[in-house]
């Protein structure tokens, strides 16, 4: 249950704003004024477009902390530094964690970024990992370092998402310019509260304001 999770392993990461997050489609488009990065705006897509699509009752996703070239001219992703955000993990992998998706639908109008979804009980990889599988004959194939129980995915309804995460600039803690927040900051210790009790309060009412896969 959401009263259990553990503030400890409670991450916030920074994917674009859709309805679905089950495939591009005419009803779940990337907007080019949506936030989430430059390459949405950019290709009108993203890694976490199908992100509420499942595959062997899992569901995968990515927090991407950017990219970098290496000696032989190659593009790479970098890594999730576990290590320094978590204790009890070898560095590899931390699982048990909250994974809190927040995104912002209008980034032109400097609108606010809302919480969109969470995943309950996910692990977080160092490395990427990349999975194949069909849906409704479509091939997907995405690189990944977040997974989770297709059951323990939750998205708020689009027109039910009003719960504001703070942002560095404006309020001295909160996402800064990485895409993932591990809310360390002391400022950030009952914000975490809050939004385990908001979570708490969306699957009391799950029927009306989340899905799930």
């Amino acid at each position: 249950m959401s009263n259990n999770i553990d503030k400890s392993k409670l991450v916030y990461v920074n994917i674009v704003w859709m309805k679905y997050y089950r495939g591009l489609s005419k009803k779940d488009e990337i907007s080019p004024k949506t936030g989430g990065g430059s390459h949405p705006q950019e290709h009108l897509d993203a890694i976490e477009a199908t992100m509420n699509l499942k595959s062997n009752n899992k569901v995968y996703n990515t927090a991407f902390v950017g990219g970098y070239t290496d000696s032989f001219g190659d593009n790479k992703w970098k890594k999730l530094n576990l290590k320094d955000h978590f204790e009890d993990t070898d560095g590899e992998k931390v699982e048990d964690c909250t994974v809190v998706w927040v995104a912002q639908k209008n980034q032109n109008k400097q609108e606010p970024h809302y919480i969109v979804g969470w995943w309950e009980n996910a692990t977080l990889l160092r490395y990427y990992k990349r999975i194949k599988f069909y849906s409704n004959s479509n091939l997907i194939s995405k690189d990944y370092n977040i997974f989770t129980d297709a059951e323990r995915a939750y998205l708020i309804k689009e027109k039910f998402r009003d719960f504001e995460v703070p942002r560095q600039r404006d309020l001295g803690y909160g996402f800064g310019q990485s895409n993932i927040w591990y809310a360390e900051e002391e400022q950030a210790k009952q914000f975490k509260k809050k939004t385990i009790n908001y979570i708490s309060e969306l699957k009391e009412n799950k029927r009306l304001k989340i899905t799930q896969p």
